[in-house]
């Protein structure tokens, strides 16, 4: 089991646990976020949008290779969104903690959002390149909710991949 909170010190732990909830605006901003990517996916798939689908290796098994798409995506968002996250939340609060609970809110929606748009920018549907077949919407959806999430998830999930396809 590699949990985050397994590494975390004592006063780490203590100090998310003293941390403000975000503002009732930050979770409601974040949410119509999250609810424009939905709309954009069902929007984008229903009107034809999506590009031909990343395959780095048509006949190969799950290897780096098949991540790297996600991976890059991911990192760029990140990157990206840097820049931005400072602007939120743009009402005033208390402290800073508050502000960084707020601000953390809103991010998760906006990099949903900008997740999926990439997702229908660069054919990266997760779900078809690892073998499930579902919905073109639900795989964007995952799909954009999984680069949303950023480097560590997919990092985590490569490392996995990696020690399940060598020999024990």
């Amino acid at each position: 089991m590699t949990d985050g909170a397994v590494n975390k010190s004592a006063t780490e732990l203590k100090a998310e646990a003293n941390a403000p909830d975000p503002d009732h605006r930050a979770v409601l901003l974040g949410l119509g976020f999250i609810v424009l990517a939905v709309v954009l996916s069902l929007v984008a798939t229903a009107s034809g949008w999506d590009q031909t689908p990343f395959r780095p290796a048509e006949h190969g098994t799950a290897n780096f290779a098949l991540f790297a798409g996600f991976y890059v995506a991911a990192q760029v968002i990140e990157r990206l969104l840097e820049p931005i996250a400072p602007i939120f939340p743009t009402w005033k609060r208390a402290s800073l903690a508050a502000a960084r609970a707020d601000r953390a809110q809103i991010m998760i929606g906006v990099s949903v959002l900008v997740g999926v748009a990439a997702s229908f920018a660069f054919g990266l549907y997760f779900l078809e390149a690892i073998g499930m077949h579902t919905s073109r919407t639900i795989d964007v959806l995952v799909s954009g909710t999984t680069i949303g999430a950023g480097t560590k998830p997919l990092h985590d999930l490569i490392s996995a991949v990696s020690k399940s396809a060598s020999p024990a």
